[in-house]
């Protein structure tokens, strides 16, 4: 039977972290990521030509802003170069445990991750502990697990947001420029958000060849 853990650790304390980070941009990482593989991050912000302004002044390579969103970039991690300091990704990896989701600001960024034994988180706080890298290591409850693999927290709480507000009511209640009112975002990032949710959501608990 699988475990599903949440890390948190600072942005200043891992790579991606450092590199991704600018204040007032909220980054997720695309769901069920794999070592050594290019991430998707989607990089939420009022300000795109600041942020890439930033990347380029931090000179960080590797990551490529490859299509303009309504409230932000969809960006692509292919790799961040080497790295004298212990990184974060490294310990996911030599602990054994599988990255689901992530999502972070300049402050602090939460993981989800799953393993296949109850002992890996424990193993991955003292590992983390060697290497001076600073984390918070929790287990989630088995009710918990399956949307924390499924959604990151922005999504669940615009899912949930729209159930409640009447999005998904026969009659509609609640229209996409309602919620982006709410989310203080444009309509069209919100179906963005509850188009990848759904989808996310009937990848992870219904049965897709």
């Amino acid at each position: 039977m699988s475990v599903v853990g949440t890390i948190s650790a600072p942005a200043a304390e891992f790579r991606l972290g450092r590199a991704l980070s600018v204040a007032g941009a909220r980054i997720e990482l695309e769901r069920t990521v794999q070592r050594d593989a290019p991430l998707t991050a989607w990089v939420w912000t009022d300000d795109p030509e600041g942020y890439l302004a930033e990347l380029e002044s931090r000179d960080v390579e590797g990551v490529h802003c490859e299509e303009r969103v309504d409230g932000g970039l969809r960006c692509s991690v292919a790799s961040l170069g080497a790295s004298d300091s212990p990184e974060l990704f490294d310990a996911f990896g030599d602990v054994g445990l599988t990255l689901l989701s992530a999502e972070g600001d300049d402050r602090t960024w939460e993981f989800c991750v799953r393993t296949a034994a109850n002992g890996d988180l424990t193993k991955l706080r003292r590992v983390a502990a060697e290497r001076a890298i600073p984390v918070e290591v929790s287990r989630r409850p088995a009710s918990d697990g399956a949307v924390c693999a499924a959604l990151t927290a922005i999504q669940r709480e615009t899912l949930v947001a729209a159930y409640h507000e009447g999005y998904y009511s026969t009659p509609r209640t609640a229209t996409l420029a309602d919620l982006a009112e709410r989310f203080d975002v444009s309509p069209r990032a919100i179906s963005q958000r509850l188009r990848r949710g759904v989808g996310n959501l009937v990848e992870a608990t219904l049965p897709v060849e």
